[in-house]
């Protein structure tokens, strides 16, 4: 299941976040602690209201709202782990640091496709190599 917080308006880089994805909206865009940063009262009420955060990005790349969702894990004592999504050992990795967690509800952030190009594409690749690999 995909849930969780988006702006308001259901507003993203690309348009407007299609209804299928079940998603509620925060009544302002920005976070009092972050008004640099958009979109970073969705990124805190996420980190918020889930058991642990996996941050996809690139080695040695770093944006506000990445920094803005490790400084919200810290804040809210949720465990974090980073992950280069474009490493061959991504996945297990990501599977190894799953095991010794009791998660539920995984958060997973990481800059913007109109950051990174092609960004989106290893993420869900590595995402479905973690959650359909056997057990």
């Amino acid at each position: 299941m995909i849930g969780g917080w988006c702006p308001p308006g259901r507003i993203c880089e690309s348009g407007t976040i299609p209804p299928e994805f079940e998603l509620e909206e925060t009544p302002r865009e920005r976070s009092s602690e972050a008004l640099e940063i958009p979109r970073s009262l969705r990124t805190e009420w996420n980190v918020r209201d889930s058991e642990a955060t996996l941050i996809l990005q690139p080695r040695d790349y770093e944006d506000l709202g990445t920094t803005w969702a490790i400084r919200c894990a810290n804040t809210y004592g949720r465990p974090f782990f980073e992950c280069d999504p474009g490493d061959q050992d991504a996945a297990s990795k990501i599977r190894e640091w799953l095991r010794g967690l009791d998660v539920r509800i995984l958060h997973v952030g990481g800059p913007s496709e109109g950051n990174v190009s092609g960004i989106g594409a290893l993420a869900s690749r590595v995402l479905l190599e973690v959650f359909t690999a056997p057990r």
